[in-house]
């Protein structure tokens, strides 16, 4: 997502914290090609935005070492990455996988679960990595309704 002003982190904290469930995709490094042009307010940022709304929450989000796909088990399901980020528990009540790359936090009434990789819904990138991008989209799916059953 872009980088959002005061007014609106302050809303989508509310809103969190009200009951909300969010799956922020917070990506440090973006490799998916956009056919829009630099500057092109559609075109996806580079890099996440963050303005704060991480370290209010208890993360700080790390550029990844080294550039390339990663496969791992996250919450039990086999999900391929290119270039994820690293996410740093820095107090509050997250939760982070291992290796750091998803969190989940209990914030009030409801819950964030954030991901320190966009490129990782791409289905074309998956593949390069040497993932089923079929099956990273049905665990995708099976994941996001996870998260509201839960809730």
């Amino acid at each position: 997502p872009r980088a959002l002003p005061a007014e609106e982190l302050v809303a989508l904290d509310r809103w969190v914290r009200d009951g909300g469930r969010l799956m922020l995709l917070a990506d440090p490094m973006l490799e998916w090609r956009s056919e829009r042009p630099l500057g092109d307010p559609l075109r996806p940022p580079i890099m996440f935005g963050d303005t704060g709304l991480l370290a209010h929450w208890g993360l700080r989000l790390d550029a990844p070492d080294e550039r390339g796909p990663v496969r791992a088990k996250i919450e039990g399901r086999d999900l391929s990455f290119a270039s994820p980020g690293a996410l740093v528990k820095q107090g509050g009540s997250c939760t982070v996988s291992a290796p750091p790359i998803v969190a989940t936090c209990a914030i009030g009434k409801g819950r964030a679960t954030i991901v320190a990789d966009a490129d990782w819904l791409n289905q074309e990138l998956v593949a390069d990595g040497g993932g089923d991008p079929a099956m990273q989209v049905g665990q995708l799916i099976e994941w996001i309704e996870s998260l509201r059953r839960d809730s």
